[in-house]
């Protein structure tokens, strides 16, 4: 009777044992997807999961409400996207941003979206590409060869998918009296589901709060709470990204959750949106297209578009951003959006503009001196008109030289007491 007991006792330790062995990877799996423990051979310093109940978007989600936004754009070849820009257009017009990446000394391309007014309506950044990487041996998971061997089958389009809207297996989901449980099934969606988490860790600079998939376009979509210092009323941040040639493209976009001339025109950039590619050749054939312009567009938005699109193409050819200064220059209309560019001349260049007496000037002094001389020139034109009005006209006597003079002075002084808060009509 005691020699059954052993036996029995001995089953029933190689059972609970046996049992442990099959149960504990679930729980150190479960414990890892909680953040409650982070073993040497798995670690991620953030736990990315997809909350949403339909992460699956598609061009219904982008309808345009108002069809102007349509009629009066073109698309253009910005850095390497490929993005609809307004062309007299009646609501809104764009503002270029030009910002130096502290790390990379690499200039960033944006684009900000504005009415007539200068009010910010969206914005969108360009981002350098990057090298896509699976970062299989970043864990030491991943390098146990039967680990590793899970990834064999993979099919790129349907892991880059999961990517953003596979929702990780939790323990409480997994049925341990089915089959699955005993022919390596859950293993395999385990070891899949940590390597979806630890690519989400890689990809994601941020914590983004939902994710979604932007299937015509193949394009993976991150949703995040905004934190810009200047950022507008209700403000939502999505970043888009798509693997193109084993390169990780990516660009941002910030708009106005309650604004619908915002919500357009991101519904309108995500329906035309396309990467291409970027070179200076591609630079020089619009600039091409630029030279075909009327003279009256080359001097509008309309030049500044296909001028800023060029030079997004070839950002260190220093030649290429004076010949589009001095463009921009010709009006005055332009003397605001030639900031970004001046402070970008500086910044990549480190040489000085020249003032016209020689002196050395920042970017901001120099755009401040543009300013005043274009007030300047507007003051001398206003004079020698003036002028050419009093040498035109014809007068009988000197006394109706005087009575004119008078009649000037009058005026003159009713309007620096109307400017000074004088009422003038006592």
């Amino acid at each position: 009777m005691k020699k059954y007991l052993i036996i029995g006792a001995i089953f029933f330790v190689l059972f609970l044992g046996t049992l442990g062995a099959l149960i504990a990877p679930y729980a150190f799996y479960q414990f890892i997807i909680e953040g409650s423990y982070s073993p040497e051979w798995f670690k991620i310093n953030k736990i990315v999961k997809v909350n949403n109940l339909d992460p699956v978007l598609d061009q219904s989600d982008f309808v345009l409400h108002q069809t102007v936004f349509e009629d009066y754009t073109k698309n253009l070849n910005v850095f390497a996207y490929n993005i609809p820009l307004p062309m007299r257009h009646p609501i809104f017009e764009i503002f270029p941003i030009v910002e130096m990446r502290k790390k990379s000394k690499e200039a960033e391309i944006g684009i900000d979206y504005t009415d007539h007014e200068k009010n910010k309506i969206l914005t969108i950044m360009l981002h350098a590409s990057k090298t896509f990487k699976r970062y299989l041996d970043d864990q030491k998971l991943f390098k146990i060869p039967l680990v590793r061997s899970t990834f064999k089958d993979m099919q790129f389009h349907d892991f880059w998918k999961d990517l953003f809207t596979k929702e990780v297996i939790s323990f409480e989901k997994i049925n341990f009296f089915d089959l699955s449980f005993f022919d390596g099934s859950y293993y395999k969606e385990m070891v899949y589901d940590l390597y979806l988490l630890h690519m989400r860790d890689k990809i994601f600079e941020e914590m983004p709060s939902r994710l979604y998939f932007f299937e015509e376009k193949n394009l993976g979509m991150a949703h995040y709470p905004s934190s810009r210092s200047n950022s507008m009323n209700n403000e939502i941040k999505e970043q888009f990204f798509q693997v193109l040639d084993l390169r990780l493209e990516s660009f941002t976009l910030y708009y106005e959750d309650n604004n619908l001339n915002s919500k357009d025109i991101r519904a309108l950039i995500l329906k035309n949106i396309r990467y291409d590619y970027s070179s200076p050749k591609m630079g020089s054939d619009i600039f091409k297209e630029f030279k075909m312009l009327s003279y009256e567009d080359k001097l509008s938005e309309v030049g500044f578009n296909f001028l800023f699109a060029a030079w997004s193409h070839d950002l260190k050819n220093k030649k290429f951003l004076r010949d589009v200064l001095a463009f921009l220059e010709r009006s005055p209309d332009n003397l605001t959006i030639l900031g970004p560019l001046y402070n970008y001349a500086f910044d990549q260049f480190g040489e000085s503009l020249k003032s016209e007496e020689g002196g050395d000037l920042s970017s901001s002094d120099f755009l401040k001196q543009k300013i005043e001389d274009e007030n300047k020139k507007e003051i001398r034109d206003m004079v020698n008109s003036e002028r050419k009005k009093f040498e035109e006209m014809k007068f009988e006597n000197s006394d109706e030289k005087v009575k004119y003079f008078l009649e000037k002075a009058k005026q003159e002084a009713a309007h620096k007491r109307e400017q000074d808060g004088v009422d003038v009509s006592k």
